[in-house]
Order: C-alpha cells, then sequence, then structure tokens
C-alpha cells in the first residue's frame, strides 16, 4: 500500500517496553485509508478487502463444481487421460507409450469433455471409440458406439510369447480376464488358460 503520513506511536502488543510507529496508508483496492503499523503496512499490497474478494471468488467456484465426479462418464474421461498420460496404468503401454495422447482441450477441463458428450451422442450403454486407431482422443477423432460395434473393429490377435507375456503383467496390475479378453479381442476362455499357466507353459 502507499504511504501518507506517520500519524503517531504506541506501545507493542507483546508485552515488551517498546513502541510501534503507526501511519496512515492509501489502500488501492478499495480506495480508503487505513491505519497500519509502518513496516506491516509497507508490505501489504490492500488493507485485506484484496483477500477477502479472492476468498469470495474461491468460494463460487466451489459451489459451481460440476458434479460429476465418481459418474460413468466421468470415468470415461479419467480413464482416457490415465491410459494416455500416466505410466503408472496398465493401459499405458498399448496408448501413451505408443505416441496416443488425449487433447489438451479435454486433458485439461473434464467439463468441456462432457459438453462434447452430450453433443455427440454419448450414453451410458454407449464406448468411446477412435475413428483412428493410430490417432489421439480429440473431438475430431471420436465417437461413441456399441460395444458390438467396438469388438467389430478390432483386429483378432494370434497369441504370441510376447502377448502372452503382456496378458499375465495385465492380470498382475488387476486387470480382470473379461477386461483383457476385450482389448485384445480374444475368447475369454483363452484369457483363462493363459493366466493360469494351462498353456503356453516354459
Amino acid at each position: 500500500m502507499e504511504l501518507i503520513r506517520t500519524t503517531r506511536s504506541v506501545m507493542a502488543k507483546t508485552g515488551k517496553k517498546s513502541r510501534q510507529r503507526l501511519a496512515l496508508f492509501f489502500c488501492p483496492y478499495c480506495k480508503k485509508e487505513v491505519e497500519r503499523q509502518i513496516s506491516s503496512g509497507e508490505r501489504q499490497k490492500s488493507c485485506g478487502c484484496y483477500r477477502g474478494k479472492l476468498i469470495a471468488i474461491s468460494n463460487v467456484k466451489l459451489k459451481t463444481r460440476h458434479g460429476y465426479k465418481g459418474t460413468r462418464l466421468y470415468n470415461v474421461w479419467a480413464t482416457i487421460k490415465g491410459r494416455c498420460r500416466c505410466k503408472s496404468s496398465g493401459a499405458y503401454p498399448y496408448y501413451g507409450a505408443k505416441g496416443i495422447n488425449v487433447c489438451d482441450e479435454w486433458a485439461d477441463d473434464f467439463v468441456i469433455f462432457k459438453d462434447w458428450a452430450l453433443k455427440n451422442g454419448y450414453q451410458k450403454t454407449l464406448q468411446i471409440d477412435r475413428i483412428d486407431n493410430d490417432g489421439n482422443y480429440c473431438p475430431e477423432n471420436c465417437q461413441f458406439i456399441t460395444c458390438a460395434e467396438n469388438e467389430q473393429k478390432k483386429p483378432s490377435c494370434v497369441l504370441n510369447w510376447d502377448l502372452v507375456e503382456k496378458i499375465r503383467e495385465l492380470h498382475r496390475w488387476g486387470f480382470k480376464q473379461n477386461r483383457i479378453a476385450e482389448h485384445f479381442n480374444i475368447d475369454k476362455r483363452t484369457i483363462n488358460s493363459v493366466v493360469l499357466r494351462k498353456s503356453w507353459k516354459k
């Protein structure tokens, strides 16, 4: 704040026999003159009104949260972010590690993703799908399709040792066998046999 003039000196409230110099300061935010101790007044940006304004703004933001956390659509958003940007995600090797990303517009703001989804046919029975399987998660490359349509798009995988190790690793990370089967478009009985080492034994 801007120092106007020194006003007076008073005894310190600390109990010590010392005096504090007070002065009149001009607050640039509320345009008022306030009396403060010189050392603190010179450091302060405002008389306190600016901090109060920030708190009020923060409270408004808290009250206007989207309220979708925990919903299926929020989980869809969190999942595509995780598989593309979180190296600890079990799906990261098949997405982020291969250069597949989620656009910044969606990654930075769930509400933007939510608005796009609701305007582009989102239903709880549908799955998000990338039109170009080598492309990113972004408005121009995504759509919502049924589970059956999604399965038809996936090429069937032929088992090999590298794929077997990936399946077993995903299972160790906690992925359910049906999720692994859907991901690789492999019969669930085959996944079960691989996981339990009934087949592909070394």
